[in-house]
């Protein structure tokens, strides 16, 4: 979500009425265990998330705990594609808090989707070289990647390893799944030098298969990264003030809220990445200060 603060609390310090505002998704949580104490709300035991727990965004107005609450800088002047932010700072957790990316390591990511394109995106920004991996019908979401700078693409496993040996021989640094199916992890697997990390981002629906031979003769590290923290959200609204990522290519449509049924239409046909829906009128200038 992206919006503007109509009202705040007594309590309230950080943002002020009419600031525009983002905000972490897991609006309950504890804030007494070790996770809470560290902004790593994510894994608390008790959270919550909007949307899921908590009544979600398809409403003119609610109510949110101020301190998930980030005001957008005033240097951001188009402020609607924020609303996409949430699943970008899941691939900044991922990569940046999880797989620790670098300058100069050599990265594969394992499905082109928004999940695949985010984590992308994010790397280069922390200065690695990305190979991207797909399908051949993946053609479109391909020029996506071109755009967002991907130093190679591959369009097979063995396509795949033969460019990470190009790139650096001995294998990748990090590989990313956000395919979830099983073929994508061997892949990835297998891309990796040795005591390089592997992570997986994609939730998959059951179990996976992992060569442990592999993990265990490479000493890899495989790690797991579970949607997102204050940090990541910290990052983002960084990384788009100093324009090193685009959120705009991945607004696909903008709805009223009162079209809401054909925006799940459209969502559901998977031939958008993101619908946003906005309550009052579409052409407010205020989305573009």
């Amino acid at each position: 979500l992206v919006g503007r603060v109509a009202a705040v609390g007594s309590e309230g310090t950080r943002v002020k009425k009419g600031d525009w505002v983002v905000a972490n998704t897991a609006v309950g949580a504890c804030l007494e265990c070790d996770f809470c104490k560290n902004g790593d709300y994510n894994i608390c035991e008790k959270r919550q998330y909007l949307g899921v727990t908590y009544n979600g965004t398809f409403a003119e107005y609610m109510v949110l705990p101020g301190f998930l609450v980030l005001k957008v800088p005033d240097s951001v002047t188009d402020k609607l594609p924020l609303a996409v932010g949430e699943p970008f700072t899941c691939c900044i957790h991922g990569v940046v808090d999880r797989a620790h990316v670098k300058a100069g390591d050599l990265v594969v990511i394992s499905g082109p989707g928004i999940m695949g394109l985010s984590c992308l995106q994010v790397a280069k920004a922390q200065g690695a070289k990305v190979i991207i991996s797909g399908l051949p019908q993946d053609a479109e979401r391909f020029e996506l990647a071109k755009k967002f700078g991907v130093d190679a693409i591959a369009t097979s496993e063995e396509e795949l390893l033969k460019l990470v040996e190009q790139f650096k021989p001995g294998g990748a640094d990090v590989a990313i799944d956000c395919a979830t199916v099983a073929p994508s992890v061997s892949a990835c697997i297998k891309s990796l030098r040795k005591r390089g990390t592997y992570l997986q981002i994609g939730v998959f629906p059951g179990d996976a298969p992992v060569n442990l031979r592999k993990v265990v003769a490479s000493e890899l590290t495989v790690t797991g990264s579970n949607a997102t923290n204050m940090s990541s959200w910290y990052k983002l609204l960084e990384l788009v003030t100093e324009k090193k990522i685009q959120l705009e290519p991945f607004v696909s449509k903008v709805l009223p809220l009162e079209e809401w049924r054909q925006g799940f239409d459209i969502a559901m046909s998977k031939t958008a990445y993101r619908v946003l829906l906005v309550p009052g009128d579409l052409d407010d200038p205020d989305f573009k200060d």
